[in-house]
């Protein structure tokens, strides 16, 4: 099972990993843009879960740096 993660984050370098990061973060930006009143409700749900579940919000966001971090590490600098 690992195998198979590992050789699907080794199929990108680390620039296409960056490339496909900021891709997704353009289509969130132009999400907001379009649906302003569905951001800013799920925007204002997702504060107060944040605020009820701080201990689970603060653990969930160190788990997804901590993903991002080994994506990025274990990426070849230059395809095969």
């Amino acid at each position: 099972m690992f195998d198979n993660i590992l050789q699907s984050i080794r199929r990108r370098t680390k620039s296409e990993w960056q490339v496909y990061y900021r891709e997704r973060v353009e289509l969130l930006r132009s999400y907001i843009r379009e649906n302003g009143e569905k951001a800013s409700l799920l925007g204002f749900i997702f504060g107060i879960a944040v605020v009820v579940f701080y201990k689970l919000a603060l653990l969930l966001a160190c788990l997804v740096l901590i993903a991002a971090q080994t994506v990025i590490l274990l990426a070849d600098e230059k395809s095969e």
